[in-house]
């Protein structure tokens, strides 16, 4: 399993040289290399787990297969990307609303500050 997840981390991992490959391969052994940020989170997490120092902590190939590559977990990996994503949308769309209210607390004031100069 530890070589399947040196093998992923070389096709997702890109590398100028070969001395740069020897080393992160090296580092990552070691425990202290962070894969470049172009990865897929969920493939970097695969490539932790396969390649990590402990053998019995490394997923077993059917372990692997049934977590990642099942119908179940990938649609559940679909949906929890999606929560997500409207997560972060409602975030942004609180904010705006936020803005909004201030703009419109400064505008009454402006408006009231207006009329009472009129009075």
């Amino acid at each position: 399993m530890y070589s399947i997840g040196i093998i992923l981390f070389e096709l997702y991992q890109p590398f100028s040289t070969a001395m740069e490959r020897t080393k992160s391969i090296k580092s990552l052994r070691d425990g202290c290399l962070e894969p470049s940020s172009e990865i897929n989170p969920e493939i970097r997490q695969i490539i932790y787990q396969l390649t990590h120092p402990d053998r019995t902590c490394r997923p077993s190939a059917s372990q692997l297969l049934d977590t990642y590559f099942t119908s179940d977990a990938k649609h559940m990996r679909e949906l929890e990307a999606e929560v997500k994503y409207l997560k972060k949308l409602v975030r942004s769309r609180d904010e705006e609303l936020t803005q909004k209210n201030e703009e419109i607390e400064k505008l009454k004031e402006a408006v009231a500050a207006f009329t009472t100069s009129f009075s």
